[in-house]
């Protein structure tokens, strides 16, 4: 009886955790267009509660009580204040020393693309040479204690309940 304990069929497979069930065919109708006849696998305890959103959701968009389309950003405040901060390449926001940088360039007539990649350059290259020095920085050795009573303090700084005399 206690022997051989049975194993479950996605258990069997090697398969983590709990089985993954497919969605019918109707309701992965979107996901099906993006991948090629394949079913969408969710997992099995959380499928009820999915069928039952999907539900209430097509119920919503048909009495028109919700949008179809999503905005693109919550609010409005955010993607404003984004919008006026400068970005560097590839988009990216540009750091509190690029953006010193950035200021100090425009001030001397620079137009802002030129002074927004002369501080991304700058910044790089500070930190590029950073890194070159501390790579090249032999490691330091720690230094011994002077006399008896600085070693007795250093080996008591660790234990929380040792007091200083």
């Amino acid at each position: 009886m206690y022997g051989q304990m049975s194993m479950m069929p996605y258990m069997q497979a090697g398969l983590p955790g709990f089985p993954r069930v497919p969605l019918p065919a109707e309701m992965a109708a979107a996901a099906a267009e993006e991948q090629a006849a394949e079913p969408t696998y969710v997992n099995a305890k959380q499928y009820r509660r999915i069928i039952k959103r999907r539900a209430a959701r097509a119920l919503l968009e048909k009495h028109k009580s919700v949008p179809t389309t999503r905005k693109n950003y919550l609010h409005e405040s955010r993607h404003a204040h984004a919008c006026r901060r400068p970005r560097g390449p590839g988009g990216r926001f540009l750091t509190k020393e690029e953006l010193v940088l950035w200021r100090k360039n425009e001030a001397n007539g620079m137009s802002e693309k030129e002074a927004v990649a002369a501080a991304v350059a700058t910044v790089s290259e500070k930190a590029r040479s950073a890194a070159a020095a501390k790579e090249a920085a032999p490691p330091a050795a720690p230094e011994a204690p002077s006399d008896e009573s600085e070693a007795k303090s250093t080996k008591t700084a660790g234990n929380k309940r040792a007091r200083a005399i």
